[in-house]
């Protein structure tokens, strides 16, 4: 966890909560050390980009497989 729980989470109603995991990924890179300039974050959603992704939850288990990627570069 980040320690920023107030600032990645809302209760949307008793017992469900909505996490912002790009905002918190953001929260522990920057406390890692990396630098802001040296991000970059996407827009793309898994939920609503169904013919770019796909989602357990949004299809109910029945899904393909994707992967994800992360690139580091000696400056």
């Amino acid at each position: 966890g980040t320690g920023h729980w107030d600032e990645i989470a809302s209760e949307v109603e008793f017992g469900k909560w909505r996490v912002d995991l790009q905002k918190s990924c953001l929260l522990q890179l920057e406390q890692a050390g990396v630098k802001k300039k040296n991000i970059d974050c996407t827009d793309a959603c898994t939920w609503n980009q169904r013919e770019l992704f796909f989602s357990y939850r949004r299809d109910a288990g029945t899904t393909g497989r994707q992967m994800g990627f992360v690139l580091f570069r000696d400056e």
